[in-house]
């Protein structure tokens, strides 16, 4: 798909014949522990119907199809009792769906989202 315009000096390739893929969502059958690396755009924060890379591939075990959870890193607070900072539990806000998947790297779309998903989200099997 086209979405600039074609300038001087420019240099055309043909295009590779579009082909239909059907997706089977499933869970990864490897664990799972990358993070967002990309966001399409280049935008800070995205929602549903966006697509992120991610920091995985092949070679670690991801997939066409692939369903993985998107999580935030917790807060942190301070716990008035013990006058200590506390980092919370990370928090779910999403799934996203594995759709292109290279040697170290994957795109996925994001399917469902509580909340703003940024670069540097983690993504792990749900």
């Amino acid at each position: 798909a086209m979405n600039e315009e074609i300038g001087v000096g420019d240099r055309l390739m043909p295009a590779e014949a579009p082909t239909i893929t059907n997706f089977v969502p499933r869970p990864p059958e490897t664990d799972v522990a990358a993070r967002i690396v990309a966001v399409y755009r280049g935008v800070t924060q995205v929602g549903r119907n966006s697509v992120v890379a991610v920091n995985a591939g092949a070679e670690q075990g991801l997939e066409q199809g692939n369903v993985l959870a998107i999580q935030q890193r917790g807060r942190v607070v301070v716990d008035r009792e013990a006058k200590e900072k506390v980092r919370l539990p990370d928090e779910a806000v999403g799934y996203l769906l594995v759709f292109r998947v290279f040697d170290k790297i994957s795109y996925g779309l994001v399917m469902e989202a509580s909340q703003s998903i940024s670069v540097g989200d983690a993504v792990t099997n749900p």
